[in-house]
């Protein structure tokens, strides 16, 4: 395992520099040169991008979410009326097909969306 990287002004310990350029921006923020300046701001804008596709992919599966919701009344609907298995099986490719294209769709057009 990695040793920590260390702030210079308090001690605290980061995994990875770009923690420390998170910390020293947002905690030591007066007292920042250029260089710490600069690299708090890519640092920034890296968790901001990070941000941004995790609520992507957040947005996307909660989108699909109705597509299982539906197969699941159907599948439980088929059960209590005592259906064949093939009415509960059959339809399951198509509905997780459906769900990958939602899911897909949902994804790629956050940006239109936001």
């Amino acid at each position: 395992m990695a040793e920590p990287v260390r702030c210079s002004r308090c001690g605290e310990g980061f995994r990875e520099a770009r923690d420390l350029a998170l910390h020293r921006g947002r905690v030591h923020g007066n007292d920042l040169d250029e260089g710490e300046q600069a690299s708090f701001e890519v640092a920034l804008e890296e968790e901001a991008a990070w941000l941004d596709g995790f609520r992507r992919h957040v947005r996307a599966g909660l989108a699909t979410l109705p597509v299982f919701l539906v197969y699941a009344i159907v599948a439980v609907s088929g059960y209590i009326y005592r259906a064949s298995e093939m009415f509960i099986v059959l339809p399951l490719p198509g509905i997780l097909g459906f769900a990958a294209l939602t899911y897909y769709m949902a994804y790629r057009h956050q940006g239109a969306l936001a």
